[in-house]
């Protein structure tokens, strides 16, 4: 087939998996992060300082294993180092920043912020705003990143490779807990000042909605990738979970579908207990689960909704390929023997033995057929 026919051909067998039909073989969208650059022998800290070598390491990954989506380099931040020093962002430390505290190979982490008080929800919108960043068009570090992410966009389509996420976004909880209020900080106030986050909850969703279908209409793409942080098992009760969470991610998820968006739900860490809510979310979601029992989640979420996600990279790491042709064929039965399946990595990749990799895309290709 044409690069043009193999693009096709990829989108119809997502589309098919997102619809619960089957396709022609299970589609394969691996969330690889740092492992393509971790491949080439380079470091995390490297590759978020240079956007040239983290496409090039991207290319060589794409063509090499022949995802069906494929999650650009661009997801993980790689390549970004000068563009987030410009954009001054405070709630993000990554490695090879000068004076960080990261080690090379380190993932991207997360420093939450507190610039809300307890006594401050009226000062809310003006307090999220001034932490936004300007996105100066002027600067060229920025112009530089956007330009190239472009080109690798339109490099790999020209190849046959859709992308997986053309935005990306959070439910509002997430927002309010990572950017405003801090983990703790939220917690507390769910005791002390429900009225209160309820409106900030509320305030925060539309932005929610909007940020991402306003990325998604410059980049041209249609799957949302939406990090599902503060949600698991552990943060929040399935009572509490039910009140403050849900409602806001509903709407989220009815939004981007009414623009035509397909949200990726990045349900991190345990879900079992919530698996019954979820299942209410609109059609045309995708959910991608980590710490759950799939045998229960194909039950309950996949009667109406697509899955992904379930096969732990640790096994890639620590395991050898017999167990990893075991494992997957069993995953395999359990979640795609009658479609709605999308496979992916459960957690990250970074330091998968290469022989279990090739042993993993092999099984895929060989035993994930209908």
């Amino acid at each position: 087939m044409s690069a043009q026919e193999e693009y096709a051909a990829r989108l119809k067998r997502v589309d098919a998996a997102v619809a619960l039909e089957k396709g022609d073989r299970v589609p394969l969208m691996p969330f690889a992060r740092n492992y393509p650059y971790r491949r080439q022998g380079h470091t995390v800290a490297e590759a978020m300082y240079d956007a040239e070598m983290a496409a090039g390491d991207m290319k060589r990954f794409a063509l090499d294993f022949e995802p069906d989506l494929l999650v650009p380099y661009t997801v993980s931040l790689a390549g970004a180092g000068q563009v987030l020093e410009a954009l001054g962002l405070r709630f993000l430390e990554w490695p090879g920043r000068e004076g960080g505290a990261l080690k090379e190979n380190a993932a991207i982490q997360i420093i939450e912020q507190t610039p809300l008080d307890e006594d401050g929800y009226e000062d809310l919108a003006e307090t999220y705003l001034s932490l936004l960043p300007a996105f100066p068009g002027e600067d060229a570090a920025v112009a530089a990143y956007a330009r190239r992410a472009a080109e690798f966009e339109r490099e790999m389509a020209a190849l046959g490779f859709p992308m997986a996420f053309s935005a990306a976004t959070a439910p509002a909880y997430d927002v309010l807990s990572i950017c405003l209020r801090g983990t703790l900080g939220l917690m507390m106030d769910l005791y002390t000042q429900e009225d209160e986050v309820q409106e900030a909850l509320a305030l925060l969703c539309p932005l929610t909605v909007d940020f991402a279908a306003r990325q998604a209409a410059r980049w041209g793409g249609r799957f949302v990738y939406v990090p599902l942080m503060k949600g698991m098992e552990g943060y929040l009760g399935l009572a509490q979970y039910e009140e403050f969470y849900f409602p806001t991610l509903k709407t989220l998820t009815e939004g981007l579908i009414a623009r035509g968006l397909t949200p990726v739900l990045y349900a991190e860490g345990p879900y079992n207990d919530r698996m019954e809510l979820l299942s209410t979310l609109p059609r045309g979601v995708v959910f991608h689960m980590d710490s759950v029992d799939m045998a229960r989640a194909k039950q309950v979420l996949g009667k109406e909704h697509c899955l992904s996600g379930g096969f732990y990279a640790y096994d890639l790491i620590h395991s050898n390929p017999g167990d990893i042709e075991t494992y997957l064929k069993s995953l395999l039965d359990t979640v795609a023997v009658d479609g709605g399946y999308i496979f992916d990595f459960g957690d990250k990749l970074d330091e998968a033995e290469p022989r279990n990799i090739e042993t993993m895309f092999r099984v895929l290709r060989d035993y994930g057929t209908y």
